[in-house]
């Protein structure tokens, strides 16, 4: 027994090298699957964050642009005085008149508006804009407007008050087409009567001015929108990783896709 207690021998040289590598290897291993599911933990935690805010904000603009509503307003049409469902719209902005009040239950009046304005159609628009205006290279942002009517007069309504203003989406990119080209946020088409079957092809403007705003005719005869946008999660990964893209066509709910050629030319009528 005491001989056994003061006896020197220990692990030979080799045997402390060999113990030493596998504990290497081993420690090795744990810390790289360590690192590995850290690093795809934190990437799946970014794309569940760019598809919930890209979602949520994609389905905002469907919802608004599917209750566009044709209104005779006081400001941005042309002299005919006639009534539009879309202002204006720019690659990167659209103007538009939307009705989202619920009237399906008869039995519920629906909420009264604020004290100095009346029920009605409000006036929106949603706007892509730089998130750093002095920074080129920065994401962008969506912008939502909303003008709600003042008053009445002769059929028409007035939107004379300073918007509601709230960011909609950050964070955002354009998309690449397979040539590298940034794809707009808002693309507008008309039914193309060229077709032995109208069909909403027509690009608005006619290429190849595209960029330009649309003017009143255009915006006369729009019948379907594409809308289309990279999300990005708020902590940007490199080369996209993460990111998701949007894209979605919205048919103007004002044209009727059964009508003759002479009424789709002028939805509003």
């Amino acid at each position: 027994m005491f001989g056994r207690v003061r006896e020197e021998s220990g692990m030979t040289l080799t045997e402390v090298l060999v113990t030493l590598s596998i504990g290497m290897v081993v420690s090795l291993a744990a810390f790289g699957l360590v690192s590995t599911t850290m690093t795809q933990s934190g990437e799946a935690a970014a794309r569940i964050d760019a598809v919930q805010r890209g979602r949520s904000a994609m389905d905002i603009v469907t919802r608004q642009m599917r209750s566009q509503a044709c209104v005779k307003s006081n400001v941005g049409f042309a002299p005919d005085g006639l009534p539009r469902a879309i202002e204006t719209g720019t690659p990167d902005s659209i103007v538009f008149y939307a009705d989202m009040r619920d009237v399906s239950n008869k039995a519920v009046a629906p909420p009264a508006p604020p004290a100095g304005f009346i029920d009605g159609p409000e006036r929106r628009s949603l706007t892509w804009e730089k998130q750093n205006a002095a920074d080129p290279k920065t994401n962008w942002k969506l912008v939502e407007r909303r003008w709600r009517p003042r008053e009445l007069v002769a059929s028409a309504y007035k939107y004379m008050d300073p918007p509601t203003v709230r960011e909609v989406l950050t964070d955002v990119d354009r998309e690449k087409d397979k040539f590298g080209n940034d794809i707009p946020f808002f693309q507008y088409f008309a039914y193309d009567f060229a077709l032995a079957v109208p069909q909403p092809t027509k690009r608005l403007p006619e290429p190849p001015n595209t960029a330009n705003p649309l003017s009143v005719p255009d915006a006369q005869q729009v019948a379907k929108i594409r809308i289309t946008y990279r999300a990005q999660p708020k902590q940007e990964r490199s080369d996209n990783r993460a990111s998701t893209v949007f894209g979605t066509e919205v048919f103007v709910r004002t044209v009727d896709p059964n009508a003759d050629q002479s009424e789709l030319k002028t939805p509003c009528l």
